[in-house]
C-alpha cells in the first residue's frame, strides 16, 4: 500500500516520510487509515470480517492531518469517497512512474542501509592505493560532530578498491 502511494498522502500528496539527520532516523508520520471502520463504533463502520477490515483494499496512506479530518468527519469521506481518493492517487502514481517524470514521486532510501553522501570519481589508477580499507566493526561506529550527546551513528567503512568512492 506505501508503494501504491508512492509514498504520499493520498488526499493531499504529500511527503509522509521526511529525511533522516546525520543523528536521527527519518521520521514516519504517513498512517495507514481504514476505508471501512475496523471497530463497530468507529467513523464508517461496515460489516467486514476481521480479514477485510484489515486488507490491502480497505486500507489508505494518509498524513496525520488528513487521517485526523477523515475520521472526524465521516458524513463528507464516506467509504465511496475514500476508495475514489485511494484509486485517483494510486493511478496519479502510475502516471508519474510511467511518464518518466517524477511528478514528486520521490523513493526514500532504507535507513538500515545508509548510503554515502558523495561520491568521488577515480580516473587513473594512483588513487586507488589511497582508498582506506575496510575497518573492524568495533571502530566503525561513533559520535559524529554536531549529533547530541549519547546518539551513535554508524560511519560509513570503505568501499575497497572500487572506481567510485565514499568521499
Amino acid at each position: 500500500m506505501w508503494a501504491e502511494a508512492g509514498g504520499r498522502c493520498s488526499i493531499c500528496r504529500g511527503e509522509v516520510i521526511t529525511p533522516g539527520t546525520d543523528c536521527d532516523d527519518p521520521s514516519v508520520f504517513g498512517e495507514e487509515a481504514h476505508i471501512v471502520a475496523r471497530s463497530k463504533g468507529g467513523p464508517r463502520a461496515g460489516d467486514l470480517d476481521d480479514a477485510s477490515k484489515h486488507s490491502h483494499t480497505n486500507l489508505l496512506l494518509l498524513c496525520s492531518r488528513h487521517h485526523k479530518q477523515v475520521d472526524d468527519q465521516p458524513a463528507h469521506f464516506t467509504v465511496e469517497r475514500l476508495r475514489e481518493i485511494k484509486e485517483r492517487h494510486a493511478a496519479w502514481v502510475r502516471r508519474s512512474l510511467d511518464d518518466g517524470a517524477s511528478g514528486g514521486v520521490k523513493l526514500v532510501p532504507d535507513p538500515a542501509f545508509p548510503q554515502p553522501r558523495a561520491l568521488a570519481l577515480i580516473t587513473r589508477g594512483n588513487p586507488l592505493w589511497n582508498l582506506p580499507e575496510p575497518a573492524p566493526r568495533a571502530l566503525r561506529s561513533g559520535r559524529r560532530r554536531g549529533c547530541r550527546a549519547g546518539h551513535s551513528v554508524a560511519r560509513e567503512p570503505g568501499r575497497g578498491r572500487r572506481l567510485l568512492a565514499a568521499r
